[in-house]
């Protein structure tokens, strides 16, 4: 049920997301549906739940060992996501690019998985920092913030123009931009 909600929402959008189409896209009765999730709420929640937990175990499963390089960190992480995105269009794009109708607890829960990207970036950012003096009076929360806007928008380049956006060019840009902001 809930991969025919997926398929549905993402070729057409919320909207056609409905009890009967998702029993439809399923090859299930509407009964089998209705029993399963009394309401279209609770099933998009269960949705969203799901594809949340998988989007952010990829964003976390990237992690560095102990003494590496911070600016390396950083562009392994960017790698990394950039590489998750590229292989998850349809996740990335429920997730990055709402479309119109998306229920607001949908954005809701978006939003609290941006905090927690959020937070993954400032725990990767505070070493690259501390390593450079003349970074030190950076404030780090505008710094991840900043991070965050610069990431989604390589992401949506991703999605958007991939041919033009290619993983290797969005890790070409972090590289250089964090050596150029360490120098």
């Amino acid at each position: 049920m809930l991969d025919a909600a997926f398929a549905l929402i993402v070729e057409r959008g919320y909207a056609a997301a409905t009890m009967e189409a998702i029993a439809r896209q399923a090859g299930l009765a509407k009964t089998v549906v209705y029993n399963a999730y009394p309401r279209r709420g609770p099933l998009l929640m269960a949705l969203l739940e799901r594809e949340t937990s998988r989007a952010l175990r990829m964003l976390a499963s990237e992690r560095p060992a102990p003494g590496s390089d911070p600016n390396e960190v950083l562009v392994a992480w960017v790698a990394h996501a950039a590489r998750a995105i590229a292989e998850n269009p349809s996740l990335w794009r429920l997730v990055l690019a709402p479309t119109e109708g998306t229920p607001p607890a949908v954005r809701g829960a978006v939003e609290m998985g941006r905090a927690l990207v959020l937070t993954r970036i400032r725990e990767l950012l505070a070493p690259f920092l501390a390593a450079r003096p003349k970074l030190a009076s950076i404030d780090l929360d505008l710094m991840a913030r900043s991070m965050l806007a610069i990431c989604e928008q390589g992401a949506l380049l991703l999605l958007e123009q991939p041919e033009q956006y290619p993983v290797e060019r969005v890790v070409r840009f972090a590289r250089d931009f964090l050596a150029a902001l360490a120098s």
